[in-house]
């Protein structure tokens, strides 16, 4: 069976083009930036963590893509450029970054070979999600890789069931993926907002 961030990318790449900006809120060690900037013309990604930032840009240049770090200053000059941007930055910022944008996902938990104690929070995780999902266009689509099986993630995957729960029928999707009989293992939320 599949890892739910296999499913994650799926659901994104059933309705992104070629022609479309994507936004990775959650960096990491880059495996969702560089399925994004395959299928994008423009990607933008956000970690806290420098390391994520060297090893985001490092497998992007493995895989023959090249990267720029973004800062706040330089946003108007690459608002129609295509090409990846990795952020430093809390994605609970997002918005200071981003135009609109069809496709994003949210890994989340803590950088997998780093310290535990980094984690995504409920509370910024909320901020930039509420964010993201004003600055999505109809028809797009935001994935959650949601990890409830330590503290911060149990903390933060209670808060985003609340949220998504919450969401008016009318304007957006909401979907659910987990494994019924692992309790505390990763799943999936998607939410597609609706086209009028």
């Amino acid at each position: 069976m599949k890892m739910m961030v296999n499913y994650a990318h799926d659901f994104l790449k059933e309705i992104m083009r070629n022609q479309d900006i994507a936004v990775d809120f959650t960096m990491g060690n880059g495996h969702d930036t560089l399925f994004l900037a395959k299928h994008a013309k423009q990607v933008y990604a956000f970690d806290i963590q420098r390391t994520a930032l060297e090893k985001t840009a490092k497998r992007l240049e493995e895989a023959g893509l090249n990267a720029a770090f973004l800062t706040l200053d330089q946003v108007a000059e690459v608002r129609h450029r295509p090409g990846v941007y990795l952020i430093e930055d809390d994605h609970a910022f997002c918005r200071q970054y981003l135009p609109y944008f069809k496709a994003g996902i949210f890994n989340l938990g803590y950088l997998p070979g780093q310290k535990h104690e980094i984690t995504t929070l409920a509370k910024t995780t909320l901020i930039a999600l509420k964010d993201a999902l004003d600055l999505l266009i109809p028809g797009g689509r935001i994935v959650l890789v949601v990890y409830p099986g330590h503290e911060a993630g149990r903390l933060e995957s209670q808060a985003i069931d609340c949220f998504v729960q919450a969401l008016d029928g009318h304007d957006y999707q909401v979907m659910s993926l987990s494994m019924a009989n692992k309790h505390q293992s990763p799943y999936l939320v998607v939410i597609e907002k609706v086209q009028r």
